[in-house]
C-alpha cells in the first residue's frame, strides 16, 4: 500500500529541515572542539583564561544535548565516550574541568596555590607535613573551608601509611597539631587519645585554657606522664594562671610547683626556654618577683623567639611590671657594652632580643639603634666562613630583620634580610631551604609580595613550595598577594599534580 500523498509531501518538506538541524548540531560540536583546543593552548599561560574556554565548550555541548537531542550529533553529545577534539566528554567533565578549576583557583591567591601544591605532593609523608602547614595557615587566617579540605586530605593520607610506622605516627601527630591550631579541639582530642601523643596532649590542654576550660585542662595533665619538658611546663603554668584568675589558688600553686620542678630538671640548653615560660606566667599572675628571678636565673632573653618576647612583654605590661622588665634589659645591655664574656655567636642574638624588648617597652629609638648594632656585629659571628658559624650568622640576621619589620623599620629590616639571603649559598641545601622559606615570610610581612614569590620560586620541591607559600601568607596576615602568572608557573612546574594529563 502506497503512503498517502500528504505524508509524502510532509516528509519531503521535513527532510531539508532535519538535514539543517543535523548540520547545525555538527557545526556547534565542531566549535566546541575548537574551543577545547584553544583552552589547551591557554593552559600554558593562564589557567583562569583556559577555564573560561573549557566552560564555553561544555556549555556548547550541553546546548546541543538539549536542543538537538533528535539528531545524531545530539545523541553523541550525550555519551561520555564521544570525542570532542582530542578528548572525550567524560574526561572533559570528570578530569580536565575539575583540575583546571583548581589550578585557576590556585592562580588567585598564594594560600590557594599552597593548598593545591600540598594536596598533590607525591610522597605521602611529605604530603601530610605540607598539608598540616597549609591547614595551620588557613586556620590562622580564618579560611575555614581550605583548612577543612586539607585536613581531610591529610587524614586520608596518614591512614594510608604503613600502620604503626614512624612515618604514620609523625603524620598523625602533625594532623593533631593542625587540628589544635584550627580550633577543632574535640577532633584533636579523639585523634590524640587514639595514638597516645604526649606533646600534642599538652598543647591541647593549653588550647582548652584559651577557650575557658582550665579545669578540664588541669584534669588532662594531672596524671599525664612523659613528653618533652617545654610543652609540659607551658601546659601546667598556663593552666595555673587561668585557675588563679578563677579563684582556685591551691590547684594553681600545685601546678606551678610541678612546672618549676620540671624546669629545674631540664638540660642546660633548654633552661632559657622553660625559664621564659615561667617568667611570663608569673608576670601574668602579678608575682613579679618570681618572674624576675626566673628571667635572671636562666637568661631567658638570650634565645627567645619573637613570639615569646611578645608574650613576655604583654605579660609584664598586664602585671604592671614594664619598668622592672626594662630595668632587666638595661642591665643586660650594660653587660654587653662592658664586654660580656659571651662569644659573638651567643652575644649578638642576645643583643637582638634585648633591643627588640627595649623598643617594645617604649624606648623606640634606642631599641632601633641597638638592633642596627646587632646587624653590624653579626659579621663577627662567622669570621672564617665555617658553615655552622655562617648558619648562626644568617639566623641572627633573619632575627634582626624580623624584629625591625615588626617594629615598622621596613628598609633596615629588608636590608638585614638581603644580607642573610646573600650568605645562603655558603650553606648546605637543607639550611638554604629553611633560610629561603623564612626569607619569603619576612618579605611578605614587609609587603614585598613580588620578592616573596621570587624567593619561593627558588625552592625545588613541591612540598617546600607549599610550606613556604603557606607560611608567607600567614606571616603577612593575609596581605601576601602574587601575580597570577607567577603562581601559574609554580603550579605548572610539576608533572605530578593529580589530574595532570
Amino acid at each position: 500500500m502506497r503512503p498517502p500523498l500528504t505524508l509524502l509531501l510532509l516528509l519531503a518538506l521535513l527532510a531539508p529541515a532535519c538535514a539543517d538541524r543535523e548540520g547545525e548540531a555538527r557545526e556547534a560540536m565542531t566549535g566546541a572542539a575548537l574551543e577545547i583546543a584553544a583552552a589547551r593552548r591557554l593552559e600554558a599561560e593562564s589557567y583562569d583564561e583556559a577555564l573560561a574556554k573549557y566552560d564555553e565548550a561544555l556549555a556548547t555541548v550541553e546546548r546541543v544535548r538539549a536542543e538537538y537531542a533528535d539528531t545524531v550529533a545530539g545523541a553523541l553529545a550525550a555519551k561520555p565516550s564521544t570525542f570532542v577534539g582530542p578528548v572525550t566528554l567524560g574526561v572533559l567533565e570528570g578530569v580536565i574541568l575539575p583540575g583546571v578549576r583548581r589550578r585557576a583557583e590556585a592562580e588567585r591567591s598564594p594560600l590557594a596555590c599552597a593548598a593545591l601544591m600540598a594536596e598533590t605532593v607525591p610522597a605521602p609523608a611529605l604530603r601530610v607535613r605540607a598539608l598540616a602547614a597549609v591547614a595551620e595557615a588557613a586556620g590562622a587566617l580564618d579560611k575555614g573551608a581550605i583548612a577543612k579540605r586539607v585536613i581531610a586530605r591529610a587524614q586520608a593520607t596518614a591512614a594510608g601509611l604503613p600502620a604503626g610506622s614512624d612515618a604514620q605516627d609523625a603524620a598523625w601527630a602533625a594532623v593533631a597539631d593542625a587540628l589544635i591550631v584550627t580550633r577543632e579541639l574535640e577532633a584533636a582530642r579523639t585523634l590524640i587519645l587514639a595514638h597516645g601523643f604526649e606533646g600534642p596532649w599538652q598543647r591541647l590542654a593549653v588550647a582548652l585554657v584559651r577557650t575557658g576550660q582550665a579545669r578540664r585542662a588541669a584534669g588532662m595533665v594531672a596524671h599525664a606522664m612523659g613528653g618533652e619538658p617545654l610543652p609540659r611546663v607551658e601546659a601546667r603554668a598556663t593552666i595555673a594562671t587561668a585557675l588563679l584568675k578563677e579563684g582556685d589558688p591551691g590547684t594553681a600553686q600545685a601546678l606551678m610547683g610541678e612546672a618549676e620542678a620540671e624546669a629545674k630538671a631540664v638540660p642546660p640548653d633548654m633552661q632559657p626556654r622553660v625559664g621564659l615560660v615561667l617568667a611570663r606566667q608569673y608576670a601574668q599572675q602579678q608575682v613579679l618577683g618570681q618572674a624576675d628571678a626566673w628571667l635572671a636565673q636562666v637568661d631567658g632573653l638570650r634565645t627567645a623567639t619573637r613570639e615569646e618576647l611578645d608574650g613576655l612583654v604583654e605579660a609584664y605590661r598586664a602585671g604592671g611590671g614594664e619598668a622592672r622588665l626594662l630595668a632587666h634589659v638595661h642591665r643586660a645591655l650594660r653587660e654587653i657594652e662592658a664586654g660580656s664574656r659571651a662569644l659573638p655567636v651567643d652575644e649578638v642574638p642576645w643583643l637582638t632580643n634585648l633591643a627588640y624588648v627595649q623598643a617594645k617597652l617604649g624606648e623606640a629609638e634606642p631599641g632601633a639603634f641597638a638592633l642596627s648594632q646587632a646587624r653590624a656585629r653579626a659579621d663577627a659571628i662567622a669570621p672564617d666562613d665555617a658553615p655552622p658559624a655562617v648558619a648562626a650568622e644568617v639566623r641572627t640576621l633573619l632575627d634582626v630583620s624580623e624584629r625591625l619589620l615588626v617594629l615598622g623599620h621596613v628598609q633596615p629590616g629588608l636590608g638585614a634580610l638581603e644580607d642573610a639571603l646573600a650568605r645562603r649559598e655558603r650553606l648546605p641545601l637543607p639550611e638554604r631551604v629553611a633560610i629561603v622559606t623564612r626569607g619569603a615570610s619576612l618579605a611578605a610581612r614587609a609587603g614585598r609580595s613580588e620578592r616573596a614569590t621570587t624567593l619561593v620560586g627558588l625552592l625545588s620541591e613541591q612540598d617546600q613550595i607549599a610550606i613556604a607559600l603557606a607560611q608567607a601568607a600567614r606571616a603577612a596576615h593575609g596581605g601576601f598577594t602574587a601575580q597570577p602568572r607567577a603562581l601559574h608557573d609554580l603550579v605548572a612546574r610539576f608533572d605530578g599534580l593529580e589530574d595532570m594529563r
